[in-house]
């Protein structure tokens, strides 16, 4: 539906899918909280990172189809620290889970700038600093990045 090839799908074990489900969905590294998709809705499972990754777990590890469709809903939304308002989300985000700055995935830089992903070169810091997009969009032509977090540079 998202995505992928069918050859990846059939390939996925059990073991993977384990690995994946007991992945944390918020983690607090330093100044910088990581998130996969520019969204406040993690903030419906919980209100500290543990919460939020403990709620996540549960829905994963559990078969209830409505829990894992809904999870799926909330970790897609995105452009939450955009716009007019974005800074100020990404404010009350950071003041409820902790960190600096927020870097995430899931929404391409090249939606961000209006350009065409294969001309990203980098990630692209916006909400007044407090937000880092680090998704080059690479199944669009853009590039992979890699972000070194601790150079200055990236934001």
């Amino acid at each position: 539906m998202n995505g992928g090839q069918s050859s990846d799908q059939e390939r996925l074990t059990d073991e993977h899918v384990g690995w994946l489900s007991g992945l944390d969905a918020a983690v607090l590294a330093g100044p910088d909280l990581l998130l996969h998709s520019d969204t406040a809705e993690y903030l419906r499972w919980g209100e500290t990172p543990e919460q939020i990754n403990d709620a996540v777990r549960t829905v994963l590890g559990g078969d209830d189809l409505d829990q894992w469709w809904e999870c799926w809903v909330r970790l897609t939304t995105r452009y939450a620290f955009g716009g007019r308002d974005g800074e100020q989300v990404a404010k009350g985000l950071l003041e409820q889970l902790g960190g600096e700055r927020i870097v995430h995935g899931h929404s391409v830089i090249a939606t961000f700038t209006g350009r065409d992903p294969g001309e990203v070169t980098g990630p692209l810091s916006y909400a007044g600093g407090r937000a880092l997009a680090i998704d080059g969009g690479i199944y669009a032509g853009g590039p992979c990045l890699v972000v070194r977090l601790d150079d200055d540079s990236a934001g």
